[in-house]
């Protein structure tokens, strides 16, 4: 396929063949049922911008970081000398970080449980995002679940990314050489991550006058899964702020408040998305 050619050009080899052939026909336990009847909200309210909350319960969640260790993709820091190192490499002192992402193209090239999670995750995304007269609407919209009757799927391409406290991931939007419906897996630690509209939005103040945000947040907890599509993933930037502490859930950047509670700081984190490649080969670029 010309686009993951492309990909593989720009990023290099995710792994050589013989240690995704390994990777793939390693034994592994079967994926824990994810948590159909999980929360599903538009935190934004913002077309195809969906996050299922805590749809990885706790069994899941252990599933997923345990296949990601026994793979070895990403390197965990597990005592306090490897997560202080870690810490001090993200404040940019000079010493070389540890490998923090892993990337993987084609899904003969996924492993097992790899093609489980993506599997799973799709048919999520197949789930009503509400009742009664709401029920008609998916999480994905059909042109997207269409790609599960083909041999590629909704998802053919992962990456996975471990951060430490105070990492950070400049807004942007996803290449075209992906395809719409992006799904992406929220493991270890809370995050907040901001979504930046494409036009800068005002919004009157208690004075009477206008106040501008550039971006808005979305609470991320362990288990939540955050879907983009349409609007939501061909317009809007999305990343994450590089600090060591979160606001807390409903705080508002133009009133600098929430409703209550302290700042959270951050843990070690880890996270699984998910896209697809574009049949079309449409080139690599990056959206203006």
């Amino acid at each position: 396929m010309r686009g993951e050619h492309l990909i593989r050009e720009v990023f290099g080899e995710s792994d050589s063949d013989d240690d995704a052939d390994a990777l793939t026909a390693r034994p592994h336990h079967p994926i824990p049922p994810l948590t159909t009847d999980c929360v599903v909200e538009s935190p934004l309210g913002v077309d195809g911008m969906i996050v299922a909350r805590e749809a990885l319960g706790a069994d899941a969640q252990a599933w997923l970081l345990g296949a990601i260790r026994a793979d070895d993709l990403v390197d965990f820091p597990d005592d306090e000398s490897n997560a202080a190192e870690e810490e001090a490499a993200s404040e940019g002192d000079g010493i070389q970080r540890r490998r923090n992402q892993a990337m993987r193209f084609g899904r003969n090239h996924l492993p097992a449980w790899a093609l489980e999670l993506a599997d799973a995750i799709a048919h999520l995304a197949a789930r009503p995002t509400g009742d009664g007269d709401d029920s008609t609407y998916t999480i994905f919209p059909p042109e997207v679940l269409a790609r599960g009757d083909t041999k590629r799927r909704v998802f053919d391409q992962m990456i996975v990314n471990n951060y430490v406290p105070g990492d950070g991931l400049t807004p942007h939007i996803d290449l075209h050489a992906f395809a719409d419906g992006v799904a992406v897996v929220s493991l270890q630690s809370a995050v907040v991550m901001d979504m930046y509209p494409p036009v800068v939005c005002g919004v009157p103040n208690s004075e009477g006058g206008m106040e501008y945000e550039t971006s808005y947040p979305v609470w991320l907890a362990p288990g939540d899964v955050l879907f983009l599509s349409g609007d939501a993933r061909w317009r809007w930037r999305h990343g994450i702020a590089k600090r060591r502490h979160d606001p807390p859930r409903g705080w508002s950047p133009i009133a600098n408040s929430s409703s209550g509670g302290a700042w959270v700081t951050r843990g070690f984190r880890t996270s699984v998305t998910l896209r697809a490649m574009r049949e079309d080969g449409h080139e690599l670029k990056v959206p203006a």
